[in-house]
């Protein structure tokens, strides 16, 4: 199973700590986690962390800060070598985001996605 540790709190977006691990993976050649992943759903950019591991690694984990626009779920992914994936989400609360544009300007945040969507 996916390990999946945030605070339930953050006074900030600019800076939240986060881990993801996988501790029950023995990370031989033959069984390991090839991948981890972090993604939001009200972020501007929702991928936040790719990391690809290997054997050599030792274990499946990873720990990072990263950035909130605001209070939502945030993702955390596991692929392992047999293709298999497993999925988990955290829901945490944000009192000030981390995106100018989201705590200043409401609209500039949905016109950097019409931006993006249209590839400029």
């Amino acid at each position: 199973n996916i390990a999946f540790t945030l605070p339930t709190h953050a006074e900030t977006g600019l800076s939240v700590p986060a881990t993801v691990s996988v501790p029950n993976s023995p990370m031989t050649q033959a069984d390991h986690i090839t991948s981890l992943h972090m993604f939001t759903e009200l972020n501007p950019q929702p991928y936040v962390a790719d990391y690809y591991l290997t054997p050599r690694c030792g274990k499946a984990e990873i720990t990072t800060r990263i950035r909130l626009a605001r209070s939502q779920f945030v993702y955390a992914g596991a692929i392992r070598s047999d293709g298999t994936a497993w999925i988990t989400a955290f829901y945490i609360t944000v009192n000030l985001g981390a995106c100018a544009a989201d705590i200043f300007l409401p609209d500039a945040a949905e016109a950097v996605r019409r931006r993006q969507l249209e590839g400029g």
